[in-house]
C-alpha cells in the first residue's frame, strides 16, 4: 500500500511552445521505495486515451486510501487536535 503520493501534469515544451503533456504518478511504499507510473502525449495524438489511463489509476488510489487518510487529518484538525 502507498504511503505518499505525488501525482501531475507538465507541459512538454520546445522553444516555448507546448508540444505535449507528461503524465506522472509517483508512489512511495512503506519500504521506501518509489514507484513511477508515467506517459507522455505529443501534438495531442492519443490524448483522451493517456487522461482516461491517468485517471483509471489516480481515482481508485485516492478513493482506496488516500481519501481515508485525509478524512482522519481532517476529523483531528475539526476537533482541535
Amino acid at each position: 500500500m502507498p504511503r505518499e503520493i505525488r501525482f501531475g501534469v507538465l507541459p512538454v515544451e520546445i522553444y516555448h511552445y507546448t508540444i505535449g503533456y507528461h503524465y506522472k504518478i509517483d508512489l512511495l511504499t512503506e519500504k521506501e521505495e518509489i514507484i513511477s507510473i508515467s506517459t507522455k502525449v505529443y501534438f495531442g495524438i492519443g490524448q483522451n486515451k493517456r487522461i482516461n489511463m491517468y485517471n483509471n489509476i489516480i481515482d481508485p488510489l485516492w478513493a482506496l486510501h488516500f481519501e481515508d487518510l485525509l478524512n482522519k487529518i481532517d476529523g483531528k484538525h475539526l476537533s482541535g487536535n
